[in-house]
């Protein structure tokens, strides 16, 4: 029996969520209403979007007005949505803005109750063990750390610079003006230093 997962991308952690199976899956930073649950740093919404699995496919769509969307289908340039999208597996989506939290819609073979993967909460799932609130808080850390902070921004850094954005003409000219101010400023003191010696 196949089901539907969500996989971060490998610079925000690489976490699984899923199995999911036909019905609607929140995603957002308020826990009491969305299954698969963000930091509000992140820029999301309480309830962000709503990812609709059906029998023949799946919607992607905003839960509410504002909160951006952008869709990478069969690899191509990540397009922002409107009212919804239908995707296919493999397609990507980034919530709240373009260099928002990446996920990729995949489709497996359900798995065994003890493998270790993360599953949506609904009524009637078993109880956690030790091991499943151990996973769940090493996921939390992991997505904290790769979401804010000094980590957060070097890994946006490292992939930008991987991926060629921070080549980009604003990238480039800011830098050099940032080193020229320094430049300038470095020189005027050691004028200034100079002629007190002097």
């Amino acid at each position: 029996m196949s089901a539907t997962f969500l996989t971060l991308s490998p610079e925000f952690g690489g976490t699984r969520f899923g199995p999911f199976g036909p019905g609607s899956v929140g995603l957002g930073s308020d826990a009491s209403q969305c299954t698969v649950v963000l930091s509000p740093q992140t820029g999301v919404q309480p309830v962000h979007a709503w990812l609709t699995v059906t029998g023949s496919g799946w919607v992607l769509q905003p839960a509410v007005t504002g909160a951006a969307i952008f869709v990478s289908q069969g690899g191509r340039e990540f397009q922002p949505v409107g009212s919804q999208a239908q995707l296919s597996p493999g397609d990507a989506f980034v919530l709240a803005h373009a260099q928002g939290v990446r996920f990729i819609l995949e489709v497996g073979p359900m798995p065994a109750a003890d493998s270790g993967v993360a599953g949506p909460r609904h009524r009637g799932r078993r109880p956690p063990t030790a091991g499943d609130m151990a996973r769940e808080v090493r996921r939390q850390a992991g997505v904290s750390a790769m979401t804010h902070g000094p980590l957060a921004e070097i890994s946006k850094l490292f992939f930008r610079a991987r991926s060629g954005a921070l080549f980009q003409p604003r990238y480039v000219v800011g830098a050099l003006i940032a080193v020229g101010g320094l430049a300038v400023t470095g020189c005027a003191g050691l004028v200034t230093a100079l002629t007190q010696i002097l």
